[in-house]
């Protein structure tokens, strides 16, 4: 049983320090790190790491209460009671480490901006074909501006509201109502309608304000946000099988512009919801009707303003249509009131009472199963079906849409006096001039990725509506909406780092990338190094030049997420990366001579051996044979799938730690098993860290760092 010590020590000249010692009954390997640095305490050390394991069968951890507590072990050095400086620390013994890396598809269930951050293009190349020397754009370094997507500017006003030449857009199709002499002007449609009939037609993405928080740092887990969306395919998953059509993976929506390459538009996102999930964890929400009229789901605010005319035609009827699809039927709770749905009312300008009581719409498909539109499924949803709403002439107004269900997604917005619906077929129907406000005419949303000198330039009334930014010369493309897929994009970035601290003259280092995919060979690097021999680096393989971290870095950058979560498969080809015969023995060896699948680099006991295993997920996928025979893990959760796959986990933990390698295991983002983790941790003697920022994931490896 794990057992804690507190000390409090007091040097001979009064130096008071604490100091919390981690101390597992069972002998086991020294820590990663080295005992001798002396460092400021980080929020990851100080804080006690709660568990929630309950009885397990194999390992330290027996029950909840007695898993309360760990804390991470915190290296200090102090002097000696006669002042001298404390001996040199013997030195670290070399490296044989295994990164076991999730690459499933949950790490990027937490994406804000799909297209914002594109490293696949439009996926017609698979993933394993991406080649730095056929692509010239390709780079290991993140972020690539070759990859950034932010939506153009030339729809933005090229004067300020004071009139001076201090825009930066074009003012092409006069978007933006009262910039630059813009009016507001309709589209009158075809088939019959009369001359006075009038639509406003509105970019979903141009709201004029979006009252939710995206940022990873700051959102909180459970919490929804509407962000824009800007690609024409779903590249990730088009990837993956490149033999389909083109069309096929189309997200079908708009430009805002018809010179504008890429469509855009708004989803609810995270995109999987909490109430499907295993242990209940936070991801997406499904908002309530009463969620709406509290006002605290997610909200976005659509200006517009009625012709002069308005009410000349049926009485000034007014009727609304979305062109929105729905929620992943996979990801989302389908017994949720809001799925599929939305929420809205309308406001007139300056009056806080709605002019009819907050109510629902909902369409009948549902989106992809990852984040994205498919261009099949986008439907015209009328959200005035079952309410008259009568809006008079020359007025400004507010449409106030909340999310509802998790993943759904809205395209164009058309407001109209009329019920003619030739917009949802005109190909020449386009967002109407005067259609934008606030912030879909701001240079500082962040969407249009711009480069802010002064941060006064983003106060209203300079820009039509504010978007604060932190400083002067804050560069917008810096923004959480360029994350790329998260959290997988922030876990690779840590790995990079870490991997470019360690010695390449003694620090081995291999990576195991792991889905439901049971075929290695794609996913994995072996072990990669240059071997000291009296002081001369000699290259572990055959061949002219000495082997980098090149190869691991590469993969690492180049994979993509998609598939189920199967950490055991992970393990195990991690213990063979560091020439562990897990299933198989008597085909490998160690004798670092080629490439081939039975030749290792492992060193055994002349080494360090260290798997780091990171997951964001609940393991759902086994790899099969005998790992899922006993029940070795509990408490047992009822889906087969997820229990035999967590038997699996153990079980490969199990022969780590008889062959004497450490583990330490890296939750990433709100969706992970903490318990599962946390005792494959324990039992190989090493540390479960759940890191809840970016900055807390580098400073988890520098604490791993020899």
């Amino acid at each position: 049983m794990t057992t804690f010590r507190l000390f409090i020590c007091a040097t001979m000249i009064g130096v008071l320090a604490l100091l919390v010692v981690y101390q597992p009954t069972a002998a086991g390997p020294a820590p990663l790190w080295s005992t001798g640095s002396v460092r400021e305490p980080n929020r990851l050390e100080l804080q006690a790491q709660t568990l929630t394991t309950t009885t397990v069968t194999t390992g330290e951890v027996e029950s909840q209460d007695e898993a309360e507590d760990q804390l991470i072990y915190l290296p200090l050095v102090l002097k000696h009671s006669d002042g001298s400086p404390p001996e040199e620390p013997e030195p670290e013994p070399d490296l044989d480490l295994a990164l076991v890396f999730d690459m499933s598809g949950s790490m990027q269930f937490e994406t804000i901006c799909y297209g914002c951050y594109e490293p696949y293009r439009d996926g017609s190349l698979n993933w394993t074909d991406i080649n730095p020397t056929t692509d010239p754009d390709y780079s290991l370094d993140y972020p690539n501006p070759a990859y950034l997507n932010p939506i153009p500017i030339d729809h933005l006003p090229n004067k300020d509201l004071d009139g001076s030449a201090d825009g930066i857009g074009l003012n092409t199709g006069q978007l933006c109502f009262g910039r630059d002499g813009n009016g507001a002007d309709y589209y009158t449609g075809s088939g019959g309608g009369g001359d006075t009939q009038r639509f406003v037609i509105i970019e979903a993405e141009l709201y004029s304000k979006n009252n939710s928080i995206y940022e990873h740092a700051v959102r909180g887990p459970g919490r929804g946000y509407w962000a824009i969306q800007h690609t024409n395919w779903r590249s990730v998953a088009r990837m993956f099988n490149n033999s389909d059509p083109d069309t096929s993976y189309g997200t079908g929506a708009r430009a805002i512009l018809p010179s504008y390459t890429r469509g855009s538009w708004v989803s609810h996102h995270p995109f999987v919801s909490w109430q499907i999930q295993e242990f209940g964890i936070p991801l997406g929400h499904d908002y309530t009707l009463a969620d709406a009229e509290a006002d605290t789901s997610p909200s976005l605010e659509y200006d517009f303003i009625t012709s002069a005319d308005w009410e000349n035609n049926d009485g000034g009827q007014t009727r609304i249509w979305a062109q929105m699809q729905g929620g992943s039927g996979f990801f989302a709770d389908l017994d949720a009131e809001g799925y599929r749905s939305v929420y809205w009312t309308v406001y007139e300008d300056g009056v806080a009472t709605p002019l009819i009581a907050i109510r629902k719409a909902s369409t009948t498909v549902s989106g992809p199963v990852y984040g994205g539109a498919d261009d099949s499924r986008w439907r015209w949803i009328q959200l005035t079906n079952d309410v008259t709403l009568n809006l008079e002439n020359g007025k400004k107004y507010t449409l106030k849409i909340w999310a509802g269900g998790v993943g759904v997604d809205l395209d164009w917005i058309a407001i109209g006096n009329d019920s003619n619906t030739a917009f949802q077929t005109d190909p020449n129907a386009t967002a109407t001039p005067g259609s934008a406000f606030r912030q879909a005419c701001n240079r500082c949303n962040p969407i249009y990725g711009q480069t802010i000198a002064q941060a006064a330039e983003c106060l209203a009334p300079v820009d039509n509506g504010s978007n604060i930014v932190a400083g002067d010369n804050t560069n917008l493309l810096e923004d959480d909406l360029f994350s790329g897929y998260w959290p997988m994009r922030g876990a690779k970035e840590a790995v990079k780092r870490f991997i470019r601290t360690l010695d390449s003259q003694k620090d081995q280092v291999g990576v195991v990338a792991y889905n439901n995919d049971t075929d290695p060979d794609t996913r994995t690097v072996k072990l990669q190094c240059l071997r000291r021999e009296e002081n001369n680096p000699v290259s572990c393989f055959t061949g002219p030049d000495p082997i980098s971290y090149t190869a691991v870095i590469d993969l690492i950058e180049r994979i993509p997420a998609s598939g189920g979560t199967n950490t055991a498969q992970g393990m195990r080809d991690g213990l063979e990366v560091l020439g562990i015969e897990a299933d198989a023995p008597g085909v490998f060896n160690n004798d670092c001579l080629d490439t081939s699948t039975s030749s290792h680099c492992g060193r055994g006991v002349a080494a360090r051996q260290v798997m780091i295993v990171m997951s964001d997920g609940i393991a759902n996928v086994d790899p099969d044979g005998l790992c899922d025979d006993a029940d070795l893990y509990q408490p047992n959760t009822g889906d087969v799938a997820v229990d035999q796959a967590n038997d699996c986990v153990i079980y490969y933990a199990n022969i780590a730690a008889a062959n004497g390698v450490i583990i330490h295991t890296i939750g990433l983002g709100d969706g992970i098993d903490a318990g599962l983790l946390a005792t494959t941790a324990n039992i190989g003697s090493g540390q479960f860290f759940s890191p809840a920022t970016p900055d807390e994931l580098d400073a988890v490896f520098d604490l791993l760092a020899p």
